[in-house]
């Protein structure tokens, strides 16, 4: 019996709030209306929530999708397992042309250059596609697998409006897949499809659908096992290619698929792509490279080429096997497989399209070219020229005008490269005179790489900013996604004697990790050479390169360019493997180590995750509206491109411990108690304000209040009544405590005593005397709830309360209905957490009338001081 697991839209106020933190609003951002769904009552132990009583259970909403019934029109229906659909969540793109694209490498792209007309910004997208839970009782761990569907022959049938043309269906793939049984097989993952509106034809597909894919791939990139991407054939070598390249450090599989056959017809090829790309989208161990899967054959994009469009083998690998074949079992080619990679994901979207590609003709015109070069480089259209030349890499020499057209056009600083427009082998320029003449011109080889391959990479390249016109020459030849095979790895160029490509004795025989050719050279295997250099015996490896920690500048002024063990490490050669120096770790000794690992007392953090301040308000301060709201934890920067952002790590210490290494202890803090307070009454009642109670025992003295303001979304404050929230405290040690479930009272004295218990019940007395006042009675002023630290222990500057506010469900700890309809984030009036009164006293350690023992965590006063934090007077001789 299949097993249903439904993806339902439901229409339930929290469910919509939590959303709307994680939904973008932005271009093909998901937009999802939900309705139906199902409560429960809350479950918690009555003693473990403050302020419940049994005539007053309150009934809390919980999300259900088991067994639900979805609405029919328009809706996602139920499908076999594995299956989650719901293919109108999107909505179209809005391209803003002024809009900058986000990219790592935006701060180093010239500003003030009118000439970067055909930049591509991408349009902006993060949808986000929340996690559900969907095995309850079947106790299966399944892979998860996103596909995304842009359109293409795959979702195509004919179209009426236009003559029976085929067009995109919306939909067709959704209908189709609720009909695929293969998916509830226990060896299939489970599936989300998300289609995209409109759905495209793949000839109308450019860079910007290009950066909305690798963008929204970035979005859901945790939440997935997998990705694979359905599209039309005609640019999916363009599409697959270009994202090989957009996608760095990728440790995931993303897989390209589509059919020749539409989907409506019987014998579409379809089914079986699909089914395919979704098994090796799942592989025990990832294919963590961009790949198309197609009759039979998962090839690497960037190696992938359209070679027929009336035959189900559409693409081939000419220069490269396929990394697995599919038959009655799955072979691969597992030495053809890209280790994993590693480091953070990074997502590169501006894609610089100035290029021009030309394919030569015998007797072409040379002025025709001579013309677009001089006006391209005039204009600042034209910063590359791809020119597809005959065999090996070859022009007619004969052609003077030619060539000097060519070497004018690189010293105006263009890049020309050249491909061959032969469908196997490589660009061998320095074979032939004729190419030789191209060298001498500046002429640069792409050697084996597509058609399609060059042209991404270029525009990768230059999109990035940061490289210069001769650094894109060198990377030309360079293998980065494995799109490219290094020139001394290649074949020997055809000669006119076979028997000189015969037998040859080379050193070592090449020791078993090469290739012996002509002149009795080795041809090593990648990674495979002699002293850092591919040649020689083939006996030693090479190891990994990252960006140098340090090194000298290129020609251009370049630095932190790729080197071998970063230049922080020397190269094991027996191994392959990088002996770092002290304070350096990891792949090519790409990360820094912490001093001592943190003394056991922190962890050690990459710079990117580096957070101001403790907690939420110490950054949202409510001193605007963008800085205004509730939240919890410090504040984590947007991160700019930074060469070290994720290799420069720093040791962040647990609570109660401080130094660079966390090696330190923290000692209490407390007032000093020889401050003078102006205006200081020790007979008064009321604080230094004329109106505030001052401190019990210290006359006028007062100590600091925080007002935290809450506003229903409906402007109603009846509407918090029966639901639950709690309340975080961080100590001046760092050591954070969360409240028992506070449950809401609409009688503001009631709902005082139970924070003022929940506040003083933390443990060790980290609270020791507070004391709340609720007003509620105006609707458009919000609940105003005052909480003044009385207590010795909370004397002086405290850390901002946080109010927790979201739902926090079985599993979850506390267990919270949180505040529904709470108005938040995105409203024009926000609650917020202030500081209303800042207190007499201050916060000192050890009250700055002692020095603080680092290594036993406690205050040693001077003398005529006593106390914990040196807060009282000894008495006198």
């Amino acid at each position: 019996m299949l097993m249903s697991r439904v993806l339902c839209r439901y229409s339930l106020t929290c469910s919509r709030r939590a959303l709307s933190a994680v939904l973008s609003s932005t271009s093909y951002a998901a937009k999802r209306e939900l309705s139906g769904g199902s409560t429960t009552n809350y479950s918690g132990d009555s003693k473990d929530i403050i302020g419940k009583s049994e005539n007053k259970s309150k009934s809390v909403t919980r999300i259900k999708l088991e067994n639900s019934k979805c609405p029919s029109a328009g809706e996602p229906q139920q499908t076999p397992a594995g299956l989650l659909f719901h293919y109108d969540s999107i909505i179209p793109p809005k391209i803003d042309d002024d809009v900058v694209g986000e990219n790592e490498f935006d701060h180093l792209i010239p500003k003030d250059d009118d000439n970067i007309t055909e930049l591509v910004t991408p349009p902006e997208s993060d949808f986000f596609i929340p996690q559900v839970k969907l095995h309850d009782g079947d106790g299966m761990k399944r892979k998860r697998v996103l596909v995304l569907c842009t359109g293409g022959t795959l979702t195509m049938a004919p179209d009426p409006e236009r003559g029976g043309a085929l067009a995109p269906v919306q939909g067709a793939l959704t209908d189709f897949m609720k009909s695929m049984l293969e998916l509830s097989n226990d060896k299939m993952p489970d599936v989300v499809v998300h289609e995209y509106k409109p759905l495209l034809d793949s000839s109308d597909m450019g860079p910007p659908d290009w950066a909305v894919l690798a963008k929204d791939i970035k979005a859901n990139y945790l939440h997935f096992d997998g990705f694979v991407v359905l599209m039309g054939t005609d640019t999916m070598a363009y599409t697959a290619t270009a994202l090989s390249f957009m996608l760095e450090n990728l440790m995931k599989p993303v897989i390209f698929t589509g059919s020749q056959i539409p989907l409506a017809e019987p014998h579409t090829d379809a089914r079986q792509n699909l089914i395919m790309a979704l098994i090796f989208a799942a592989r025990e161990v990832p294919i963590s490279e961009v790949t198309i899967f197609f009759h039979g054959k998962l090839i690497r994009a960037c190696r992938s080429t359209k070679v027929n469009t009336g035959e189900l083998h559409a693409f081939d690998s000419p220069n490269l096997l396929p990394l697995a074949t599919t038959g009655i079992s799955i072979k691969e080619n597992e030495h053809l497989i890209l280790p994993p990679a590693r480091g953070v994901l990074r997502v590169h979207t501006r894609m610089d399209t100035r290029l021009l590609t030309i394919r030569l003709v015998p007797g072409f015109d040379d002025k025709i070219l001579n013309h677009l070069i001089r006006a391209g480089a005039e204009s600042g259209t034209l910063r590359a020229l791809v020119l597809q030349l005959y065999g090996t890499g070859n022009a007619p020499m004969v052609k003077e005008e030619f060539i000097q057209c060519l070497k004018e056009a690189t010293e105006l600083g263009i890049l020309v490269v050249a491909s061959t427009q032969c469908h196997k082998g490589s660009v061998m320029m320095g074979h032939y005179a004729t190419g030789r003449a191209l060298e001498r011109a500046g002429v640069v080889s792409t050697n084996d790489m597509t058609l399609e391959a060059t042209a991404c990479k270029i525009a990768y390249l230059m999109g990035r900013g940061d490289l210069s016109r001769d650094e894109i020459a060198d990377l030309m030849c360079v293998s980065m996604r494995g799109e490219v095979t290094h020139s001394e790895a290649l074949p020997p160029p055809p000669f006119s004697s076979a028997y000189q490509r015969a037998q040859a004795a080379c050193p070592n025989q090449c020791s078993g990790h090469g290739t012996c050719g002509v002149d009795e050279v080795c041809t090593c295997y990648p990674g495979w050479g002699t002293g850092g250099d591919a040649g020689g015996d083939c006996s030693e490896r090479f190891c990994p390169h990252e960006l140098a920690w340090a090194d000298a500048p290129s020609r251009g002024g370049n630095r932190h360019k790729y080197a071998e063990c970063s230049n922080k490490g020397h190269c094991d050669r027996e191994k392959g493997e990088c002996d770092c120096f002290e304070g350096y770790e990891g792949k090519a000794c790409a990360r820094q180590s912490c001093p001592n690992h943190c003394s056991g007392h922190g962890t050690c953090e990459y710079m990117r995750d580096l957070q101001f301040g403790i907690v939420y308000n110490e950054y949202y301060d409510g001193s605007s509206l963008a800085l205004s709201g509730l939240g919890a934890g410090g504040k984590t920067f947007a991160q700019e491109y930074s060469w070290d952002s994720d290799r420069a790590r720093l040791c962040v210490c647990d609570a109660g411990w401080t130094g660079l290494s966390c090696e330190e202890r923290m000692c209490p803090y407390g007032n000093d108690v020889m401050d003078v307070i102006p205006g200081f009454d020790e007979d008064a009642t009321l604080g230094l304000d004329g109106i505030t109670p001052g401190l019990d025992g210290y006359g006028n003295e007062v100590g600091q209040t925080q007002t935290v303001t809450l506003y229903d979304a409906d402007l109603d404050n009846l509407n918090f009544d029966g639901q639950t929230f709690a309340m975080k405290f961080t100590s001046k040690l760092n050591e954070t405590f969360v409240t028992q479930p506070i449950m809401w009272d609409t009688d503001d004295a009631r709902l005082a005593e139970y924070i003022e218990v929940a506040l003083e019940k933390l443990p060790n007395k980290v609270i020791d005397d507070v004391t709340v006042t609720v007003d509620s009675s105006n609707n458009l002023a919000g609940v105003v709830i005052d909480v003044a630290f009385v207590g010795h222990g909370v004397q002086g500057k405290q850390h901002k309360l946080e109010i927790l506010t979201n739902r926090c469900d079985e599993g979850c700890t506390p267990l919270i209905s949180g505040l529904a309809n709470l108005r938040s984030f995105s409203d024009t009036t926000l609650s917020t957490v202030e500081i209303s009164i800042s207190g007499s006293h201050q916060s000192y350690e050890c009250g700055r009338r002692g020095k603080c023992n680092r290594q036993k965590g406690v205050c040693e006063c001077f003398t005529g001081f006593i106390g914990d934090a040196c807060g009282a007077l000894s008495a006198l001789a």
